[in-house]
């Protein structure tokens, strides 16, 4: 059974297609169901641009928004990294590194690893979100 409450069959639905049918065949001229049949194909047109547009800005922004953190985490990899603090009464002190203590063979898969999967739920969820018109 599908996720989605539209796409669960029911048996009002039933009755309503085979009545709204009826009406389509029985009251309704042939000029009318072709004013219908225009309009609805017209709708359903405008929909499928709207979804395609929204999802192709979705993944726009999300592509921007990758490339904003990679070029402000590359601005910080960049900075030079102060080793040493210097008082104001001319003491100084060493920083203490955690990179020692942490597992080196282990970090960059674990960094990489989360990166990718990040860059990958932020371009379908963003996607997502374009084409569902951000709701």
């Amino acid at each position: 059974m599908s996720g989605l409450a539209i796409f669960r069959p029911s048996p009002q639905y039933d009755d309503l297609s085979k009545l709204a049918q009826e009406h389509f065949n029985a009251d309704l001229s042939p000029d009318d169901r072709s004013a219908l049949r225009a309009a609805s194909s017209k709708a359903s047109r405008h929909a499928l641009i709207g979804s395609v547009l929204g999802l192709g800005l979705g993944v726009y922004a999300a592509v921007r928004l990758r490339r904003v953190r990679a070029d402000i985490f590359a601005a910080f990899r960049g900075a030079e990294k102060p080793t040493r603090v210097v008082f104001a009464d001319g003491r100084s002190g060493e920083f203490f590194s955690l990179f020692p203590l942490s597992p080196v063979c282990l970090l960059p898969l674990i960094l990489c690893t989360a990166a990718l999967r990040g860059d990958i739920e932020t371009r379908c969820e963003w996607g997502r979100r374009g084409a569902d018109g951000g709701i």
